[in-house]
């Protein structure tokens, strides 16, 4: 029992490894269309952005699992504080889809 529930671990990981993964690689891919790759913060030493656009683009943009084919796809630029979060509309599980990307 214990071999079947680290074989599941190990696979849950590998999975959700893979998904982080394509979340980095499209954020790097998007930064460029947003701008994010002249942001200054990428040039200051003393910044944590300090040459890693990795770091800043999953940390200021937004990027959501696709209910249909479990791809993530660009959501938007991450805005916390903006509006009011209570009347956010939530989407269904159908709704969350990928589209074409730029």
């Amino acid at each position: 029992m214990a071999a079947r529930n680290d074989w599941h671990i190990a696979n849950n990981q590998a999975q959700h490894k893979n998904l982080l993964d394509k979340v980095k690689d499209k954020a790097v891919k998007r930064a460029a269309v947003e701008g994010l790759d002249k942001e200054p913060r990428l040039k200051d030493q003393k910044s944590e952005y300090f040459g890693n656009l990795e770091k800043l683009a999953v940390d200021k943009l937004a990027y959501y699992q696709c209910h249909k084919c479990q791809d993530p796809y660009f959501g938007g630029l991450k805005q916390c504080g903006a509006g009011n979060h209570e009347e956010e509309k939530k989407e269904e599980p159908e709704q969350m889809r990928v589209e074409e990307e730029p």
